[in-house]
């Protein structure tokens, strides 16, 4: 599954999935990712900007040590994009409807369980080109960006953080063996 603006390179697919089918402790492969936007000037030319779209391994054998790690790097990054195994993709979709997150909630939701499932690898090759542009919605500034302070205040935002984490501690108890 992946976004119809997004330009993915299929032996990186391929590779990934060879990469998973190999090594059973990992829950998700991606490779090297990239963010662009075409933008028409003034004397009629086009220009394309093309930047880094961050994606990275997550080595740790401990969910709680992935999980912490992820975060306190993910600025910009998604998971989401990566190749997952189709059993757990199901379930986590599943879970992402039984909690009722939309977009950016299952987003987050979809990356936050990979990597409590296991570990990430990050393949040394071109895997993913993303088209940022205009019609992401209101809720998202000039940048591609979800507007925080609008997404924090929303009504929604208490009841649906609630579901959030107790969707994210449900897994990573029974991933981590706790209680």
């Amino acid at each position: 599954l992946w976004a119809d603006d997004d330009l993915m390179v299929p032996r990186s697919l391929a590779a990934c999935a060879q990469f998973l089918e190999r090594h059973r402790d990992f829950s998700v492969a991606h490779g090297v990712g990239g963010l662009f936007t075409v933008q028409p000037s003034q004397n009629g030319t086009v220009t394309l900007d093309i930047g880094l779209f961050v994606l990275r391994s997550l080595l740790d054998e401990a969910a709680s040590t992935r999980l912490l790690g992820y975060q306190s790097t993910s600025k910009g990054c998604s998971l989401f994009y990566s190749v997952h195994r189709t059993p757990e993709l199901q379930r986590n979709l599943e879970q992402c409807a039984r909690y009722g997150f939309g977009y950016f909630w299952g987003e987050m939701a979809l990356a936050w369980l990979a990597v409590i499932q296991g570990k990430a690898r990050q393949l040394d090759h071109l895997y993913i080109m993303r088209h940022i542009h205009d019609g992401q919605g209101d809720d998202w500034d000039t940048e591609g960006r979800r507007n925080a302070f609008d997404w924090v205040t929303g009504a929604g935002f208490p009841d649906t953080c609630e579901r959030f984490l107790e969707c994210i501690a449900g897994e990573l108890a029974k991933c981590s063996g706790i209680s």
